[in-house]
């Protein structure tokens, strides 16, 4: 492709040049016609030969070809030896070799003349010499020629060169392509640093692979730890059933049994459908059914419903609404807010010793995002565990003899994720403070309403 377009660059200014040199070459030899026609109708034919006599004999000699000659006799005047043995076409323009004789040599050079029939039964030819332009056009054909055949070398050289690049940046991809299919989910894609479109391939795909192998990892995680949460409640309805069935219980027992199969079976449920509602909300990527939801209203009606399991501990739970009159709506689905803020205060209120203080607040940055505070003075979470908390079956109690499924903060991490909001913990001074951030998208008061 690179041959064939200098090959053509080339052609257009080989032909260019030649044409120009041809117009000129006419232009030329029809001004000297034309004025020795002018010489001839002025002074006659015996003028016309004395200007052909010193046209001839001058520096005009050199490069252009005169003869005036009757129809059918011998040339009178010019520096051509005989009348050219060529018939001139419907334009009066002949293409011939002039054969000439120099330091003893033959030797043959191209013309171009014109023939005009005078009134006096003379014919008159008046031409030029086109050796230099011949020559010119035999340099241009042999550059032409070089090149394009430098041209076709540098083209297969170049080519040679971007295709083994390209063949080796390829390779480099399939070979970790390979690497990942035989199971090792560490092989990487090499960048080679220049920026170029290869690179930018290649962190994509490590970006890819990254959240892969970090998904394979959670989900490996997920599995030990559901292993490890089911197989307490299984085993327990199993004995509890086994025991039932091989001793001779009384009806009192039979219900007992029964009772405990029941709790077993509703904490395997619960897990499952908190895994299940994790799933759900992270698979989730249209909020074109978000409506506007009083983050204020939902954070007191969640404080209300739990206010009496706290009562229940001598726990202290606290509602603190923003000052103003400025609304606290935020654009989201009202159930998955209303899950995450009744996860975040049964946690505090599941986590916090008895008699302890729970405090739930909503209020506004400086740059007008909504925030939903939950804190208590609880035992809290160091600060190493606070971003593993939040994935999946991840309990700070290993004996797991809490209460719990070790999802609830999984669960507030997705809703806050798919809602845009931005969930920070930290120390309380005693205790954990749970503080999300959701960006200043509230809707018209048109769109409220219409949404109520």
């Amino acid at each position: 492709m690179f041959a064939l377009l200098s090959g053509v660059v080339l052609g257009l200014v080989y032909w260019t040049t030649a044409a120009l040199i041809d117009q000129q070459t006419v232009t030329a030899v029809n001004t000297e016609m034309a004025g020795l026609k002018d010489i001839y109708h002025r002074g006659g034919p015996n003028a016309l030969v004395s200007a052909l006599e010193n046209r001839v004999t001058g520096y005009q000699g050199y490069h252009h070809i005169y003869l005036l000659a009757p129809l059918d006799g011998e040339p009178l005047v010019g520096n051509l030896r005989q009348w050219p043995k060529v018939e001139p076409d419907r334009n009066g323009w002949m293409h011939f070799m002039v054969e000439s004789e120099i330091e003893g040599r033959r030797q043959l050079w191209p013309a171009h003349a014109r023939v005009v029939h005078l009134s006096s039964g003379l014919r008159l030819l008046v031409g030029r010499d086109m050796t230099e332009r011949t020559g010119f056009a035999r340099i241009m054909e042999q550059s032409l020629a070089f090149a394009l055949g430098a041209a076709l070398i540098l083209g297969i050289i170049g080519g040679i060169i971007m295709s083994r690049n390209l063949l080796r940046r390829i390779d480099a991809v399939n070979r970790t392509a390979q690497t990942i299919l035989e199971g090792d989910l560490s092989g990487r894609v090499p960048v080679s640093g220049g920026g170029d479109e290869f690179d930018r391939l290649a962190i994509n795909l490590n970006s890819m692979l990254d959240r892969i192998q970090k998904l394979v990892s959670a989900m490996r995680d997920v599995t030990d730890n559901i292993a490890h949460d089911l197989r307490s409640p299984l085993n327990r309805m199993r004995s509890r059933l086994e025991i039932t069935l091989v001793g001779k219980p009384d009806l009192e027992e039979y219900r007992h049994s029964l009772e405990g199969a029941l709790e077993d079976t509703d904490h395997i449920l619960h897990t499952f459908n908190a895994l299940l509602s994790i799933a759900r909300i992270e698979g989730r990527n249209a909020v074109e059914t978000f409506a506007p939801v009083d983050l204020s209203e939902l954070a007191a009606n969640t404080v209300d419903l739990y206010e009496p399991v706290a009562e229940e501990r001598g726990q202290s739970l606290t509602f603190t609404p923003p000052l103003g009159e400025r609304p606290t709506t935020v654009m989201g689905d009202r159930h998955l807010l209303s899950q995450m803020t009744a996860n975040l205060v049964d946690n505090a209120i599941k986590y916090t010793q008895d008699g302890g203080r729970i405090e739930v607040a909503v209020r506004f940055d400086a740059t007008g995002a909504v925030h939903l505070v939950v804190g208590d003075n609880g035992p809290g979470i160091p600060e190493k565990f606070r971003h593993s908390v939040l994935d999946r079956f991840v309990r700070l109690e290993q004996s797991r003899h809490t209460v719990g499924t070790g999802l609830g903060l999984s669960l507030v991490a997705a809703v806050a994720d798919l809602h845009g909001a931005r969930l920070e913990l930290s120390d309380n001074a005693p205790g954990l403070r749970v503080e999300l951030a959701f960006p200043d998208r509230a809707a018209p008061p048109a769109q409220a309403e219409a949404a109520e």
